[in-house]
């Protein structure tokens, strides 16, 4: 049994028993900093005490994962990921107006669910009788994910333990930063894989559209989310088919385009040539139409929501006149 007041845990792996009441200090240490940065929801970017912070935290994860091993150490991430989100720690706008986007019952795609947060939220809202069809590449964070979602009992949760593309296939996914580091969460698909190819690690991509022969009822998908670090563009033109016949909302990250090979103004021509319209999140839990550049100045977040042309209207209520 777990006794955070003593700071000690015993870990049983297979016949192996190890005294790891210093490791699980580090752990609470590395929790309590993760709690503090999220609460006082902070700009990794441009906060000096986030920059200060954080590499405490990449460091003590690498080190424990050397220590502990992936799989243990994933168990711990999740249970990490479940005591933020029962803690209600989460700022991405859109997860306030998420029931505004969905109803129980519907089919919910989160591509990119490293966290779960998003795979959390969208299982409160369609309930029991809805699916989550959750995607994770990086197989640490896709094993730790599923433990966190079955902690937090997302009954209509699947997770899967490969990302999404344009073309089936194996890819590099970036995991290290250079400095023998583990990237947390910001790992990326390199498909050149260039610098040491000891930071990357080869992972399973599929097309979203391949998926619908398997799971039917993706068929008719009312929301996707896809946050997966630059690589947005190539996991929708592997579901074109799926956008043009099921016409989900989309919501997804912007910001590191470019190292893809590719813009805003991509993106945005790839959607506007399906009929959808681009929009924002910005103050009030309102949202407001954008250009081709996604950009808008009082835009919150980095994210974007793509709706079709046929339902704006039903969003009347919360789209910003003017």
């Amino acid at each position: 049994m777990l006794d955070s007041g003593h700071l000690w845990l015993n870990v049983r792996i297979g016949n192996k028993g190890y005294h790891v009441h210093w490791i699980w200090k580090l752990m609470v240490e590395y929790l309590k900093q993760e709690y503090q940065l999220k609460k006082e929801n902070l700009d990794h970017a441009d906060s000096i005490a986030a920059k200060y912070r954080k590499p405490l935290n990449v460091k003590v994860k690498t080190a424990l994962l050397r220590l502990m091993g992936e799989d243990l150490l994933a168990y711990i991430q999740g249970v990490r990921f479940y005591f933020l989100l029962k803690k209600g720690i989460d700022f991405e706008p859109e997860l306030k107006i998420l029931p505004n986007l969905i109803n129980e019952g519907d089919v919910v795609v989160d591509v990119g669910a490293n966290g779960a947060n998003w795979t959390f939220a969208m299982d409160q809202v369609v309930g029991k009788e809805g699916k989550v069809y959750a995607f994770e590449a990086d197989p640490y964070y896709a094993k730790a994910t599923k433990i966190a979602s079955k902690l937090l009992g997302c009954a209509s949760a699947t997770v899967f333990p490969f990302g999404l593309s344009n073309v089936p296939g194996e890819f590099c996914l970036r995991i290290f930063d250079g400095r023998g580091e583990r990237l947390s969460g910001t790992g990326s698909i390199n498909r050149d894989m260039e610098g040491n190819a000891s930071d990357y690690q080869k992972v399973e991509l599929k097309t979203l559209d391949s998926m619908v022969s398997d799971f039917p009822d993706l068929g008719s998908v009312s929301l996707i989310k896809c946050d997966v670090e630059g690589f947005e563009l190539f996991v929708f033109q592997g579901a074109s088919q799926l956008l043009d016949e099921a016409r989900p909302i989309v919501i997804f990250e912007v910001g590191r385009f470019s190292e893809q090979g590719y813009t805003n103004e991509d993106i945005f021509s790839f959607f506007h040539e399906k009929e959808y319209k681009a929009f924002v999140s910005v103050p009030g839990e309102m949202i407001s139409q954008v250009p081709d550049s996604l950009e808008c100045d009082d835009a919150i977040g980095a994210n974007r929501i793509m709706v079709p042309s046929e339902k704006v209207d039903q969003l009347a209520n919360l789209v910003r006149e003017g």
